[in-house]
């Protein structure tokens, strides 16, 4: 199991260094209590609870804190980025099979997916030829949706 940082161990890190005056404050926060909503209250001004949830998502989903809250966990803060850009395509409903193809390709290119995708099965020059030729369809377009649940079935997550 990874070791945690301490907070003085964490801050002597890049990934620490690259953060904003308040992300580091949300940062310190966060390790010391756990708690999302408390750091995001210490680190920002806010009136309402409201507020301060809607920033706790916007703060917590920023690319250098997900890295650096990895980091403090002894995490690989790449593969944590990488990670929540998956989820991030999972909730979203104008995920493309192109934008799917890309993070499998980053994700074999970087070791996060082991398997490699399946190559069709070779086929004769006869049953090439007798099928019929197809017209375009949403099989075809790179840009059409892409049912989030299929993700999690892609990368068996």
């Amino acid at each position: 199991m990874p070791e945690k940082l301490t907070i003085a161990q964490l801050q002597c890190r890049q990934e620490y260094l690259t953060l904003t005056t308040r992300q580091r404050k949300l940062v310190e926060v966060f390790v010391a209590t756990g708690d999302r909503l408390t750091a995001t209250r210490e680190a920002y001004t806010g009136r309402t609870d409201e507020i301060i949830r809607v920033r706790a998502y916007q703060v917590f989903s920023n690319n250098a804190v997900i890295a650096c809250l990895a980091v403090a966990n002894g995490e690989d803060p790449d593969r944590a980025v990488f990670l929540e850009k998956v989820e991030r395509a999972t909730r979203s409903k104008k995920t493309t099979v192109a934008e799917i193809q890309a993070l499998r390709l980053l994700g074999q290119a970087r070791g996060y997916i082991g398997s490699k995708p399946q190559q069709p099965e070779a086929q004769s020059e006869t049953e090439v030829e007798s099928k019929p030729k197809r017209t375009s369809s949403k099989a075809d377009n790179p840009n059409r949706e892409f049912p989030p649940q299929d993700l999690e079935n892609l990368y068996g997550m």
